[in-house]
């Protein structure tokens, strides 16, 4: 159930994500309502590698466990913590504000 509801979100962004041409248009607005998150955030996820998005998206976003996540995704649970502990450096790193 768990992977069905990742796999859907998942096929959510994708179709949004798609670029349409549009001939001599110039001011186009996108509305991409991340469903309440931050773009900024938004962003940075979609930079992370496919993997750390997953358990990103079930530990924070779905609020599971450590050991659901692994059966979900089909892991060992020291991986979904290694996969989580990447994911937030690498997003710390890229959202902490600069110091001057």
């Amino acid at each position: 159930m768990v992977r069905t509801a990742l796999n859907a979100r998942v096929s959510a962004w994708r179709r949004r994500r798609r670029e349409v041409a549009l001939a001599d248009v110039h001011d186009v607005v996108v509305d991409r309502d991340p469903g309440g998150v931050d773009a900024t955030l938004m962003a940075a996820l979609r930079q992370l590698p496919v993997r750390q998005r997953e358990v990103v998206a079930l530990r924070v976003f779905l609020d599971l466990d450590t050991r659901a996540t692994a059966a979900v995704l089909g892991i060992a649970a020291g991986t979904v913590a290694a996969h989580l502990s990447r994911a937030v450096a690498s997003l710390r790193g890229q959202l902490a504000p600069t110091s001057r």
